[in-house]
């Protein structure tokens, strides 16, 4: 269905995936390290709920959190459900 693409950068030959392949590697990837770590669920902006999906976990690269580093510092301390301290 998709024409097979590499692309040569400096010498070095990287394949180029559609969602589907790039997902069927994540899945494997994951696999791998099944067991070494444990995510229970993540908020995800992207798709506007929660997902327990591993591979579903991704942080789009232009997020201000990434490549600024907001939310970084921001705490807060949470007692019997309830916000007592927020730090920024």
């Amino acid at each position: 269905m998709y024409a097979t693409l590499v692309l040569l950068i400096i010498n070095v030959v990287y394949p180029l995936f559609c969602m589907h392949k790039a997902y069927e590697r994540m899945k494997t990837f994951r696999e791998k390290i099944k067991g070494t770590q444990q995510y229970l669920a993540m908020y995800s902006s992207i798709f506007g709920g929660i997902t327990i999906d591993p591979e579903a976990m991704v942080i789009p690269m232009d997020d201000h959190m990434v490549h600024r580093g907001h939310g970084v510092f921001d705490t807060a301390a949470i007692m019997d459900g309830l916000v007592i301290s927020i730090t920024c």
